[in-house]
């Protein structure tokens, strides 16, 4: 039988003095009363309740017990009405990390839409490029963004990400970029995790920054040190600006996806699931 549902019967039982009253709160019969409080003294291995022909009553370690496992019941109790009330509306604190070039107008917008859908979450954002381990270090959510997603934790694709191959008017100058074979000898700023290395495409290039960061491969490619392979989000307005310029725009470049990955496999928060499907509604506009 069930160890939660005996200790229920229990304290019914205790609270209401008897058997045949504590049928009719839980709805079950005497007889299954009966059985679960016996199977729970079995389990003790003690007696818990006196039983007389006329009235019940607590032993001295019956009455110990009690007093115990009713404050449980009312912890349980409100915790279930907790995660109740945050089903029905979200609220609290949701830990979520992605990578450092996040830091953009557009992904501040899907925060702030969110935010106006769910004005009782708040989030706790943090920037990094590292692979963060969201289980040990206690986040709900990270948003990573790969090719080939490598992961036993549950995660869903959000969309795809449009990258670019880009570089400043100062670095263009004088040369000509037509075909991917005029990238032959170029200078590349390549990311330490998803890099090209000495080729792109086929083509050998002269890598002369690796890092870990893209945020500072986008500041290297302003200063025109090299060309890099960035995302939209973080070069759309220099592009439209004129700071850098797109490289063989005709070329279809890879397009990596942006995950989302969970720190459960077993329940999601509410805070979660919403913001989840926050993310799908917005998928478009990613």
């Amino acid at each position: 039988m069930d160890q939660i549902l005996g200790i229920r019967v229990f304290c019914a039982v205790v609270e209401l003095g008897s058997f045949v009253a504590a049928a009719a709160r839980l709805e079950m019969s005497t007889s299954m009363i009966s059985k679960h409080v016996s199977q729970l003294e079995r389990r003790l291995g003690v007696r818990l309740l006196h039983r007389t022909s006329r009235r019940l009553s607590l032993t001295e370690v019956g009455r110990a017990y009690w007093d115990t496992v009713r404050q449980v019941l009312e912890d349980l109790d409100e915790a279930e009405s907790a995660v109740t009330r945050e089903s029905e509306r979200p609220r609290g604190k949701l830990r979520l990390t992605a990578p450092v070039w996040f830091s953009n107008s557009r992904f501040a917008q899907v925060v702030c839409a969110f935010h106006h859908n769910y004005p009782d979450v708040s989030l706790d954002l943090d920037l990094s490029d590292r692979m963060v381990d969201i289980v040990e270090e206690g986040y709900d959510l990270a948003l990573r963004v790969s090719s080939d997603l490598q992961t036993s934790l549950l995660n869903r694709k959000v969309c795809s990400l449009r990258f670019h191959l880009v570089a400043s008017p100062d670095f263009e100058k004088g040369r000509k970029f037509e075909r991917l074979e005029d990238l032959r000898g170029c200078s590349t700023l390549d990311y330490t995790y998803a890099g090209w290395g000495h080729r792109v495409s086929g083509v050998e290039v002269s890598p002369v920054l690796r890092c870990n960061s893209t945020s500072m491969l986008h500041q290297a490619a302003l200063t025109g040190l090299g060309m890099a392979w960035l995302p939209e989000w973080l070069v759309e307005e220099d592009v439209s600006q004129g700071r850098l310029r797109r490289l063989l725009p005709e070329i279809s470049w890879p397009s990596p996806t942006l995950y989302a990955v969970c720190s459960s496999r077993r329940y999601l928060s509410a805070r979660v699931q919403v913001f989840l499907a926050h993310l799908e509604r917005l998928n478009s506009q990613l």
